[in-house]
C-alpha cells in the first residue's frame, strides 16, 4: 500500500479541505529517502518517511514529546548533518504484536537542510543533462 493510501488520522479528524496539509516545503519520500540512516539524540533509531529542508516525518519506536526539541542525526552516503528540531506532534501509527508500537513525529528542523536543496539541484541537474535539445 502506498504512504498515500494509508488512513489519515489529521483527514478524519473532519477538518475542511485544504486544511489538512501543513508543510512549509515539498518533500522528498521513497526509497532514496528510506535510505538515509538515522537516529535521534539519545541513540534511538528512527526511520525517515519523508523529508524537506524544513522538516521531516519519522518513524520510531518510542514517543517523542509534542513541544520537545531534539537531534536528529541524518546520515547518507558520505554525508553526516546534526539538526536540531521542535517535535511538531506524535502519534501512534501502527500496534504490532510482534513490533509493538510505532510512532509517527512530525518535526520542524530550526535551521534548513541545505544538503537536500543541494541534492534536488543535482538531481534536476542530471536529468537535465541526459535530454537533447
Amino acid at each position: 500500500m502506498s504512504h498515500a493510501a494509508r488512513f489519515s488520522p489529521i483527514a478524519a479528524a473532519g477538518r475542511p479541505p485544504g486544511q489538512n496539509e501543513r508543510r512549509g516545503d515539498p518533500r522528498l519520500s521513497g526509497p532514496r529517502v528510506r535510505s538515509i540512516t538515522a537516529r535521534v539524540r539519545g541513540g534511538h533509531d528512527i526511520a525517515v518517511v519523508d523529508l524537506s529542508t524544513s522538516g521531516a516525518l519519522i518513524e520510531g519506536s518510542r514517543p517523542l514529546r509534542p513541544g520537545g526539541r531534539v537531534e536528529v542525526h541524518l546520515a547518507f552516503d558520505s554525508q553526516r548533518v546534526i539538526l536540531p528540531a521542535r517535535v511538531e506532534r506524535c502519534l501512534v501509527a501502527a500496534i504490532d504484536a510482534d513490533r509493538g508500537i510505532t510512532y509517527h513525529a512530525a518535526l520542524s528542523f530550526e535551521r534548513r537542510f541545505d544538503w537536500l536543496c543541494e541534492e534536488e539541484t543535482r538531481a534536476v541537474s542530471s536529468l537535465h543533462e541526459g535530454c537533447s535539445p
